[in-house]
């Protein structure tokens, strides 16, 4: 097929339209979680962005593989598990369990791979050790550091100044004095400390290094030359710089031919981090919002733009969302009460136009196939939403009403295929609860005609209890039931 999408390179710094290397297939590598603590709102962003990457491939018609590691062998690991009194391998379940239901909480799919480091030790000890003999690492006292000095291409990716960066940057700093350049050599293999989980190597008992699991897991999964590789953008540097390091002086020149980060979350003008104790956690936003609000917030700004964390904009999401709901709800109930619903999809499909089929290409071309702005298609969405309000506003049931409203619905739905931002519909009513609601609402109608208030308002707090919301307008009494958080 041929491809109208760009993407913003971090590799080259620019758009570049996506050419996949292998035909109708899409294969994504996206750096997951390190399983030490629940996730928060910054750490959501990535998880629900990419969310929508593959979905929006997959609407495009490619087959997408999509792999997310698992981080459970790390310094942040054995911390909370001491910290917590019981194994790593006991945190690294507890906190993976936790995020994946804070993936299905915010509607993510879970990934077609979660690899976890643990199960790939051997395919790691196996690549430093052929690092080593092609003399691009070197081990002391039983740690092993890659020589950054033998790779001439350091840095294409993050395009950072070395010559003036110091030593104590990077997070390998404990035993910064082994290394023969300190500000840019980092640990493939870590000499196992009393008490920490280890592993045997030919170095002795150890662990691997952070940003040598990728390597091995990607390959493995995806092959050794793959199209995109995501993550944030403070994993560019030392990261994904390291990564490439070592993918390429074992020879896989091309490794990953697309780099997408997305930008933080901030809070008060700084980075939301679990070390800062700024943090909004995931599992408590999910108990007072609603997961398709928290999507449309996250959304609703370019991922490589950085969000503010701001409690009010995210409860404008949720009232966006509620809008939505409404009118949604509203359309619905028309369609299936029109006396024109013997319309079929021919005739429907007759009325299409440029004109009102430009909320749907305006999503497609200056949204998502502009390097995934989902920001323009939230503005479409809406759009979409405000033209159906309009429709329903129109006093008589006519059959081109009835195949407009079906054209915007059907472009809503077709939209939301990758966005994932509509609210989930209610299930249906039972008959028996359904004539129950029809009555009070008949006698409540009846009260308000005879203009007794008191009468009328015990109807409307008996159907509140039943969680049925009302909205009275000229065209009679819409209900629906209230939104579940």
């Amino acid at each position: 097929m041929e491809s109208k999408l760009k993407i913003y390179n971090t590799l080259t710094h620019q758009e570049e339209i996506f050419k996949p290397i292998e035909e109708d297939k899409v294969s994504i590598y996206s750096c997951g979680p390190t399983v030490y603590n629940y996730i928060h709102i910054g750490n959501a962003r990535p998880l629900i962005f990419f969310d929508v990457v593959k979905k929006y491939f997959r609407y495009l018609g490619y087959d997408v593989t999509y792999v997310q590691n698992i981080t459970d062998v790390d310094d942040k690991l054995i911390a909370q598990a001491i910290e917590e009194n019981v194994s790593m391998d006991v945190i690294a379940k507890k906190y993976s369990d936790i995020y994946f239901e804070d993936c299905k909480s915010l509607g993510a799919e879970l990934p077609d791979h979660s690899p976890r480091a643990t199960e790939y030790i051997d395919g790691m000890i196996e690549l430093i050790s052929r690092l080593e003999e092609q003399g691009f690492a070197y081990e002391v006292e039983g740690n092993v550091f890659f020589e950054v000095g033998k790779y001439n291409d350091y840095g294409l990716l993050s395009k950072k100044d070395f010559e003036h960066m110091e030593a104590g940057e990077r997070v390998d700093d404990e035993i910064i004095s082994q290394k023969k350049d300190p500000a840019r050599d980092f640990a493939l293999w870590k000499k196992a400390k009393p008490g920490e989980p280890s592993w045997d190597s030919p170095w002795g008992k150890g662990r691997p290094g952070w940003h040598t699991e990728c390597v091995v897991m990607s390959s493995d999964l995806l092959g050794k030359k793959f199209d995109i590789h995501t993550g944030g953008v403070d994993l560019i540097f030392p990261h994904h710089e390291n990564e490439i390091a070592q993918a390429k002086c074992m020879g896989d020149a091309d490794f990953s031919t697309y780099w997408m980060h997305n930008e933080f979350v901030n809070m008060k003008g700084r980075k939301m981090a679990k070390s800062e104790g700024n943090v909004v956690l995931v599992h408590e936003l999910v108990k007072q919002y609603r997961p398709e609000a928290i999507r449309l917030y996250i959304l609703q700004t370019h991922y490589r733009k950085q969000i503010n964390f701001d409690p009010e904009n995210l409860q404008a999401a949720q009232n966006g969302i509620e809008k939505m709901d409404r009118i949604l709800d509203r359309a619905e109930k028309f369609l299936r009460n029109s006396v024109h619903k013997s319309i079929g999809d021919d005739e429907i499909l007759s009325h299409k136009s440029a004109s009102n089929t430009r909320y749907l290409e305006s999503a497609l071309n200056e949204g998502m196939n502009a390097d995934f702005n989902t920001a323009i298609v939230i503005r479409e969405m809406f759009g979409l939403i405000n033209a159906i309000d309009q429709e329903l506003k129109m006093p008589a049931d006519t059959p081109i009403r009835y195949i407009t409203l079906s054209i915007y619905l059907d472009q809503l739905e077709e939209i939301d295929e990758f966005m994932g931002i509509l609210p989930q519909r209610e299930e249906e009513v039972d008959e028996v609860e359904l004539e129950k609601i029809e009555t009070l609402i008949a006698k409540r109608n009846s009260y308000r005609a005879a203009m007794d208030w008191e009468n009328a308002d015990k109807m409307r707090d008996e159907l509140d209890k039943m969680g049925i919301i009302l909205e009275d307008s000229k065209g009679g009494t819409i209900w629906r039931k209230k939104l579940q958080k």
